[in-house]
């Protein structure tokens, strides 16, 4: 209809965030009230992609679950056939849910494997590739502390892309990452800096993916000691703030511990309410454990810093002067209460690991940072 096609050039000019997906939530139900079955599934579609990459990721598991089941209910119960880029769509939801499903530590293990027989249906009701699946179940496996079967789950990632077949995800630039990704795993940095360089000088081309491999890279240097690379990608990342749509400056605090402390306040001041509200608890688990550092080594410097935070934080002050030390216990106990539900539900310290890992960095570069003056 003219008027839904009207409302989704309007949403698609619009800049990414709160109301652009305010607006998408409006097409969602003018499109319902018109029972127009394509634009239904159009716009959840959107606005799923807007949320998960654009605002709260752990809130879009519910429309995922319009989406399916809209699907479902037409092209399941009928002998209507959905469209190719419906079949994308449709697999795509799937894989987006298995996703968001490892941002929420409430959701338990046995929803982890219903989700994932649904998927596996899904591929092979519609004849696609497996990579996608076997891409879900390498990171759950390394974060139950099963490397050996996560490793098993690579190499059939790597030969069912292989075979030719349609995946759920066919860009160059997210394989390219997930490369990225297994070199680091293996602690193989030189390998990891080969793979990630297509993406970096552009042979591979990916909306998301030339800012989140810088970030890999920064924290695994941070996590590793690494005071160069921290610096190297932090200053990359920093560059990129301007003019990168998929910039997230909370990202960039491990750089900012180090190196830029009044800048990583700002940072602070800017996004803390948001991170107070998230029910992505992955992100906030890297966004308290970055602050954790920041306040850290901000103590080395001040006795007290003067900050604007929402009355809704626990440690909230009127006269907005604060304890260095006192905001690092409290980040750095918050970081360790979500690890360790993150932990409990996969039955394997795999979070916690990294909090150890962060902090044992951060010491190798203060001390490499204090043998150089």
């Amino acid at each position: 209809m003219d008027e839904l096609r009207r409302m989704y050039e309007q949403y698609s000019a619009m800049p990414h965030g709160p109301a652009r997906a305010e607006f998408i939530r409006g097409a969602v139900k003018r499109s319902d009230e018109l029972q127009d079955h394509g634009w239904q599934l159009a716009n959840r579609f959107n606005l799923s992609l807007e949320i998960r990459f654009h605002g709260d990721a752990g809130k879009v598991l519910p429309i995922i679950a319009e989406y399916i089941s809209l699907f479902e209910k037409k092209y399941f119960h009928t002998d209507e056939r959905p469209s190719s880029k419906q079949i994308d769509s449709y697999l795509y939801m799937h894989d987006m849910a298995m996703c968001v499903w490892e941002d929420l530590p409430q959701l338990s293990r046995l929803q982890w494997d219903e989700f994932l027989k649904k998927y596996w249906a899904a591929l092979l009701r519609y004849h696609y590739g497996k990579a996608d699946y076997y891409h879900c179940q390498y990171f759950q496996l390394r974060k139950e502390g099963k490397f050996d079967e996560a490793e098993v789950m690579y190499q059939n990632w790597e030969a069912d892309i292989a075979t030719g077949f349609i995946q759920v995800t066919d860009c160059l630039g997210c394989r390219q990452y997930f490369h990225v990704q297994h070199a680091l795993h293996q602690d193989n940095w030189e390998k990891a800096l080969e793979e990630a360089q297509p993406i970096l000088d552009g042979t591979f081309t990916c909306i998301q993916r030339p800012w989140k491999v810088l970030t890999l890279l920064l924290e695994y240097a941070l996590r590793h000691g690494n005071r160069a690379g921290v610096q190297e990608y932090g200053v990359r990342l920093v560059d990129r703030m301007e003019w990168d749509d998929t910039a997230d400056e909370m990202e960039l605090m491990p750089y900012y511990s180090f190196y830029d402390l009044p800048r990583g306040f700002q940072a602070l001041e800017k996004y803390f309410s948001d991170m107070l509200q998230s029910w992505d608890q992955l992100s906030l688990l890297d966004e308290y454990q970055f602050t954790w550092l920041l306040f850290i080594q901000a103590a080395e410097t001040y006795e007290t810093v003067s900050l604007s935070f929402p009355q809704t934080f626990p440690l909230y002050r009127p006269d907005g002067q604060y304890q260095p030390k006192e905001l690092a216990e409290w980040f750095h106990q918050q970081s360790l209460h979500i690890a360790q539900r993150f932990d409990q539900r996969n039955g394997y310290p795999y979070y916690q690991n990294l909090l150890e890992s962060t902090w044992t960095g951060m010491q190798k570069i203060v001390k490499t940072k204090v043998d150089c003056t």
